[in-house]
């Protein structure tokens, strides 16, 4: 059910979505390398939403272990399937969204969905002390840009859709019971990076770029 089939190859080479998936891999493999020190870098690196309140309104913590985990849980995975399940999306989606985008707003596009997606999990699960790692929020960010920009792409837009709904199941039974998830995923965190590149897409595409656009008829708007 990936949907590889019809997958829109970017005019120009995604250098930049190249090296977002370069550098998971590259910081997935210095994970493994841990060992048992792994769940202390995570607990370091992670984005903890208890500890994120409790240096705004209690000045428990400094600055940098409760905001900077913000960026960099982004580029943490919890395991193999987290990281290639992740990697894929981002490799099938993020070259045709770099390719409208440009690779500046395309990379601030990526960071800000992620960043955005961990602070919508704060609200849903502000006193949470478990770390919130992966890159699943930039990426679902990702996925609503080139569900806005290409839904000729119909296999892909589907896909997305029915990910979308999987995410809001489960998001939900997360909600009900008062947990991250039935499965330790973070589905609101998957929610709130779509929903906020949906509202992204909107303010950093082109404007010679109308969004829910078909490929067709794309090359000469990119080349006006």
């Amino acid at each position: 059910m990936i949907p590889f089939e019809d997958r829109i190859p970017p005019f120009r080479l995604p250098y930049v979505n190249y090296f977002l998936i370069v550098l998971n891999l590259l910081l997935f493999a210095w994970e493994l390398s841990l060992g048992a020190n792994l769940l202390k870098a995570t607990q370091i690196l992670g984005f903890v939403p208890a500890r994120f309140v409790g240096y705004f309104l209690r000045s428990e913590t400094s600055f940098s272990p409760a905001v900077l985990p913000l960026l960099t849980s982004l580029f943490l995975h919890g395991n193999v399937l987290h990281f290639m399940s992740n990697l894929c999306f981002l490799f099938i989606f993020g070259g045709g969204v770099e390719d409208i985008l440009g690779p500046g707003r395309y990379l601030l596009f990526y960071l800000a969905g992620g960043v955005g997606a961990g602070l919508i999990y704060l609200l849903f699960f502000p006193f949470s002390a478990v770390p919130l790692i992966g890159a699943s929020g930039a990426i679902a960010a990702v996925m609503a840009a080139y569900f806005s920009l290409f839904p000729g792409a119909r296999f892909s837009s589907l896909f997305i859709i029915a990910w979308v709904l999987l995410q809001f199941r489960y998001g939900t039974f997360a909600l009900v019971n008062n947990s991250t998830s039935p499965a330790g995923i973070a589905w609101w965190a998957h929610l709130g990076g779509f929903m906020l590149g949906l509202l992204l897409i909107r303010f950093l595409a082109p404007g010679r770029v109308c969004l829910i656009h078909p490929r067709r008829g794309l090359e000469k708007q990119l080349e006006s």
